[in-house]
């Protein structure tokens, strides 16, 4: 795998193509260096949008939307920007007041914003920026490409108000005082409250502003760095991902999909020893039907379809068979509940070893780097299949796909040596971690082992009820 190109490299990138250096000459030394060689077409593209006459803040905002870290961002604009301009338009606090409406009923408030502060940042879709004079909120703004009539544009909020509902309504059967608490725990943490959009010349819809809550603490990324060189005793750790597996439980009785359930959705208040997920607007809701409890699922349908596969680009490594944008299928077809368990056993086995490890990273690097490969490779050969317009059942060639890397993984690697008792030690992890390092490495290779152990009458529990019982020292 490349290494990111830190703020010396895209010095040295844009002095290269200042020369007259060829983009793929450039892109095969850093590739022969070990860094990421696709961050020469950046460079390109931002150098033609200032001889195009746009202004560095869009080009740095394109850069953010698109998944570049706000540092990586100013690094490459100011490349290309003189610095007084840059400093001017970058530097200087400009705030907007944006009226929002609530999802709940019609009232409104005024929220001040600064889209260019310091503090914004990409998350899983959109920039999401502190709102002034309130540290108990933040604001995310959603880019519409392309623009939509206002009835269309809705669809970006039936996330919202389905999750809600459907939340509400598990809400009223529950029983339980403690899935009680994590169901208004998530009701009132986790989702946006208020909305608003913004509009072009001839009104079409091009951006939706979302408000919603910020817990107290910080995310569990912010805690890896500040504890680095101190994390949290074994037991600390054992909580804080048993808490994260039982509200992943709980998402399951409403029939939610959290792709996105990764360390930086998840706030932890280490001194009231609270753990709260955040940002769950994205969410897929399965479709339910009457004859249960929470409703029998007898159909592999959505009523809402996931608006993010998550961070499988920039934070996890994913395996083959996870999700792939274009491929229009059920929760169940289309692996999106074996996708989301995937990035949740990556979320514990960083909370385990306090960001020592995330999912594979114990394996050889040249393994490593095959298996992570892997997902990219099922993308490009969809991405051509999607761009013929004469292509069928791209449902079916995905599978093809995914199965023939599959095939050839397990000829090269299977059995996967296990993770033993010497490489928790050696890590400084709680002897747990085996039980998911190796779940892992059964589960890229066959998905179904995420499915969960039988219960006594035949059917399988849920794998997060799993998660929870070999945290607590049991036996799944």
């Amino acid at each position: 795998m490349y290494q990111k190109a830190n703020e010396e490299v895209h010095k040295w990138v844009a002095q290269r193509l200042a020369s007259g250096a060829a983009p793929d000459d450039i892109s095969s030394a850093l590739a022969n260096a070990n860094w990421e060689p696709s961050v020469v077409n950046i460079h390109v593209w931002a150098s033609e949008q200032k001889g195009s006459g746009c202004p560095s803040t869009a080009v740095r905002d394109s850069l953010i939307t698109a998944g570049w870290p706000v540092a990586s961002a100013q690094w490459i604009v100011s490349q290309y920007f003189a610095e007084a301009e840059v400093k001017t338009e970058m530097q200087v606090k400009t705030t907007t007041t944006i009226e929002m409406r609530s999802f709940d009923d019609d009232s409104k408030v005024l929220v001040e914003v600064d889209p260019d502060g310091q503090d914004t940042r990409a998350g899983g879709f959109g920039l999401v920026c502190r709102v002034e004079g309130h540290d108990g909120f933040l604001a995310k703004r959603l880019e519409v490409r392309p623009a939509l009539p206002h009835g269309q544009a809705k669809k970006y909020l039936a996330h919202v108000r389905q999750a809600k509902a459907r939340l509400g309504d598990a809400r009223k059967v529950e029983s339980r005082r403690k899935v009680q608490e994590f169901l208004d725990e998530i009701l009132n943490n986790s989702l946006s409250t208020h909305f608003s959009y913004e509009v072009d010349g001839q009104g079409l819809v091009t951006a939706i502003w979302f408000l919603l809550p910020r817990a107290s603490g910080m995310d569990l990324n912010e805690h890896f760095r500040a504890d680095r060189r101190n994390p949290p005793a074994l037991q600390e750790r054992i909580d804080i991902a048993a808490a994260f597996a039982n509200r992943m439980r709980t998402l399951r009785r409403p029939g939610l999909i959290h792709m996105d359930c990764t360390v930086d959705n998840i706030r932890v208040d280490r001194d009231l020893r609270k753990l709260v997920m955040i940002d769950l607007d994205g969410c897929g809701i399965e479709r339910q039907h009457s004859g249960g409890p929470q409703g029998r699922r007898r159909h592999d349908e959505w009523d809402v379809e996931p608006m993010t596969l998550g961070k499988q680009d920039r934070l996890v490594r994913v395996p083959p068979w996870y999700p792939q944008e274009g491929v229009k299928c059920g929760p169940n077809g289309g692996n999106y509940k074996f996708g989301e368990r995937w990035v949740a056993l990556d979320t514990v086995i960083r909370i385990l070893s306090w960001d020592r490890l995330n999912i594979l990273g114990w394996l050889e690097s040249e393994v490593r780097g095959d298996l992570g490969s892997r997902y990219s490779k099922v993308t490009e050969e969809i991405a051509q299949l999607l761009a013929d317009a004469e292509a069928n059942d791209v449902l079916a060639s995905w599978n093809a796909s995914c199965a023939k890397h599959l095939r050839e993984c397990a000829d090269k690697y299977r059995p996967l040596p296990k993770f033993s008792a010497e490489d928790v030690q050696r890590h400084g992890c709680p002897p747990c971690l085996g039980y998911f390092a190796n779940l892992a490495q059964d589960a890229y290779l066959d998905p179904r082992v995420l499915s969960g152990q039988p219960d006594d009458d035949g059917l399988p529990r849920s794998l997060y009820a799993d998660f929870a019982t070999v945290l607590q020292g049991g036996v799944p």
